[in-house]
Formats: structure tokens, sequence, C-alpha cells
């Protein structure tokens, strides 16, 4: 292993004069010789440093080519790995540097144009059959941007996770930011979160909608490191929040609701800016438009009308044990604001559509479905009062007979 670190420290430094002419060389050739070292039986130290020298000696025919970097990046994090597992796991500075050039030559695959890198299968080579594979290729940058991560969380960041460096929005940068950003839950998390908000703009206003992920992966790790107590200080608390609700707006703008976004994380959001005081009104429609043309009947109108109606009876559980109000002065209040919000439909010319809304909301409140912060503590209303507003609000019998 010795003669390996050796090898790595020599290879390393000549890196830097070492120079071939990619225009006189057969590019092709040498991707196929690079899958054969790549898939070379190794099983002695020797036998690696050997595929690590011919590695290294192709991509340095062709040191733009954006296969024989993939390769070579997959070559050095396998050399980095073996370092590591015979130095008890501790970083030094040549496994670092090993590390490093997988890193930059990571970036040179990632970085090409998509006509410049398309896969190939099947290709024959002395020890099998082999191929260039993008899945195998992100799989190297995985690894390597979780070597960054554990590095970060041991107090050691690198450049690129420091930014240093200005930030292109490509296909790398989409999956880094998913690496790092997925893992953010803690105290020793937050000094990625400066990666992450720089990718989140440096991608915002990306034209290729794939390559705005960052701004959803954003919006969840602000939500996570609030909602896991990382971040407690009011204010803090308050500038993450509004951070997350600008980069989900700004990516539902585009992509709308999917796999990378959903309505629950919005919803989960919206929920914490409601919680915390930071916008009361977050997720919800302002009572005077619940009964526009354009709401009514929606998922948000009826959100809003449930959310009103919990908010109503915590205020009226609370008075029962602090002011010693009775159950029937409760419920006539709880049936009280029902009828003011049916009065309100009826009089905008939607009285069915109200009592299906005031129906669901009552449900929602009843079930626990949606709980206003105030209610905490506090038990729904009684069966017997849902029961009855269930019936006032039932729906109206369908017409018998006639044209």
């Amino acid at each position: 292993m010795a003669r390996l670190k050796r090898l790595v420290a020599a290879l390393l430094g000549a890196m830097v004069v070492a120079a071939g002419s990619a225009a006189a060389e057969d590019c092709a050739g040498a991707r196929t010789e690079a899958l054969g070292v790549s898939v070379r039986p190794v099983t002695t130290g020797a036998e690696l440093q050997a595929a690590f020298t011919d590695m290294d000696a192709l991509v340095d025919r062709c040191p733009e080519d954006a296969w024989l970097n993939a390769l070579g990046a997959a070559m050095d994090f396998r050399v980095y790995s073996t370092i590591m597992n015979a130095n008890n796991n501790q970083m030094n500075q040549q496994s670092f540097d090993v590390l490093n050039r997988a890193f930059y030559r990571s970036n040179r695959y990632g970085e090409a144009p998509a006509e410049a890198r398309p896969e190939v299968a099947g290709v024959q080579t002395p020890h099998g059959r082999a191929g260039l594979s993008h899945d195998a290729a992100r799989g190297v940058r995985r690894e390597i941007m979780t070597v960054f991560l554990a590095m970060a969380r041991a107090g050691h960041m690198h450049p690129y996770l420091k930014v240093e460096e200005p930030l292109t929005c490509h296909v790398w940068l989409r999956t880094d930011v998913q690496t790092i950003g997925y893992q953010v839950q803690s105290r020793t998390d937050l000094g990625l979160m400066p990666f992450i908000d720089a990718a989140a703009e440096t991608c915002r206003d990306n034209q290729e909608g794939w390559l705005r992920t960052p701004l959803a992966v954003a919006a969840q790790a602000h939500l996570r490191l609030v909602q896991k107590g990382a971040i407690t200080d009011p204010a803090a608390v308050g500038e993450a929040l509004l951070k997350a609700r600008d980069y989900r707006d700004a990516y539902l703008a585009t992509e709308g609701f999917d796999a990378f976004y959903s309505k629950f994380d919005a919803g989960q959001l919206d929920g914490e800016l409601r919680k915390h005081g930071v916008d009361p009104m977050a997720g919800r429609l302002a009572r005077e438009l619940w009964f526009r043309p354009e709401h009514l009947g929606s998922e948000i109108m009826q959100f809003s009308v449930a959310y009103a109606l919990s908010e109503a009876w915590a205020e009226l559980a609370a008075k029962m044990q602090t002011e010693g109000l009775g159950y029937t002065a409760a419920d006539a209040a709880y049936t009280r604001f029902a009828n003011e919000v049916l009065a309100e439909g009826r009089a905008a010319g939607q009285e069915e559509q109200t009592k299906a809304a005031l129906r669901n909301a009552l449900t929602d409140v009843q079930t626990n479905r949606v709980r206003a912060p105030a209610i905490a503590g506090h038990e729904p209303p009684r069966a017997v009062i849902y029961t009855a507003l269930m019936n006032a609000f039932a729906a109206a019998p369908a017409p018998v007979g006639g044209n």
C-alpha cells in the first residue's frame, strides 16, 4: 500500500505537466481502452497501481473527452477508497488529492454538452463487455458528494460547498444539491445552506425546467431545519420559512406540483408559516374570497372554512376552561358561526355549494384533519352538535317529477 501511495503522489505531481493532443489521438479508441481498464480484474495492490497508471495515461491522451474523464473519475475514486481503507478511514493529503481530482474529472463530464456524452452499451474489451453509462457516472458523482458531506459535518468544508467559485446551472449541480440537500436536518448542517441557496439562485431562471430542481430542494431544506428544531431563534425561523416560500413559489410557478415538490410539502410549509406567526394566512383564503366563483368548492376554500371553524371552536373551548363557559353556550356560539358562513354563501347565490363546503369543513374539524394551532389541548366539538349541524346543512332533496 505504501507503494500505491507513492505512485499516487508521483502521478498527481506529474499531472500539471502532462499534456496530450486530443486532435492527434483516436479518442474513441482511448475510450475503448479505458473501458477495458475499468473492468480489468484487480486483486492485488500492484494490479490496482497498473490500472490507475493506465487510466491516467488514457485520460491524458484526450483530456477534454467527457467519457474518459468520467472513467478517470471512477478510477480515482476507487483508489481514494483503497487509500482510506488502508489508512483507518482517515483523510490525508494524498487521499484528498485523489478525491479532488475525481471531482474535477467528474466536472468535465457533467459540463460537457449532451451530444458529447452519448451512452454506449456492449463494448467488447479484453476483459469482457462494458459500456458508457450515465447512471454509472452519476453514481460516482453521488459518492464524491457523499464524502464532501461527511467532510463538511466533520468541519472540513470543500471549496465547492463553500461556493468559492460561481456555480453553473447544469446537470451536476442539480444532482449535487439533491445529494446534499436531502440530508440537511440538524445544526451541524447549517453551514451547507449557502451552497444550497446559491444553487437555487443559480438555477432560478433556467429555461430548462428540469434543471430548476434546486429551488424545490432548497425550499424543503429550509423547512426541515425549522421542523427539526435546528433553527430556534424567531427571527432566523422567520427568515428560513420566507426563503422556503420564495423558493417554493418560484419552482411551482413553472413546474407545478411533481415528485420533487408535492402538495403535502406545500401544506407543511404553510402550516409552519402559520404556526410561527410568520404568515397566519399562509395557505388560506381571506373570508371575503370564499364565495368568489373561482374559489367556491376549491381545495383551498374548503381548508379555509375548516381552519376558521377550528379557530372559532378553539376560542370557545378556551373559554370553557378558563371562564366557565358552558357546553350549551359554546354549542350555540359554534352553531351561530357556521350559520353566518351559510348566510354569506346564500347571499352570494351559492347556498347548496356552501352547505357542501360546511359539511366537509365540519368533518375536517371533528376528525382533527384540520387543526388551528390554538386548538391544541382541546377536545373537538361534541358529537351531538356535530350531528345537528351536519343535519342542518344536509343537501336539499332532489326534486321529484316535473320537467
